[in-house]
């Protein structure tokens, strides 16, 4: 998949980054450009850096969804989401 690059007029490079949803409020939100930081509705999961990197700020206790995991660049954050992700799967499994 090839990214779309664009300058806006403030001289920002648009390049879109993975969408992220937030499991509370259902909101899906993406960055579309370095320093671009964006909150979901109810204003738990935030998401920054588009394409040149994945950053994902959150209230702790609320879970989000990474929808596009392949456009992210940080492997430290992929590798947080994915062993959340886990933890919740076998905790609910339990129950």
């Amino acid at each position: 998949m090839t990214k779309e690059k664009t300058i806006d007029s403030g001289g920002y490079t648009h390049n879109p980054g993975s969408r992220v949803q937030c499991l509370s409020c259902l909101d899906i939100i993406q960055s579309m450009y370095r320093h671009d930081f964006k909150f979901c509705k109810c204003n738990n999961i935030a998401v920054d850096g588009g394409g040149e990197y994945l950053k994902i700020s959150y209230t702790p206790g609320y879970e989000y969804e990474i929808l596009d995991p392949e456009l992210a660049t940080d492997e430290n954050q992929l590798k947080h989401w994915r062993d959340t992700k886990k933890k919740n799967n076998e905790q609910n499994s339990i129950h």
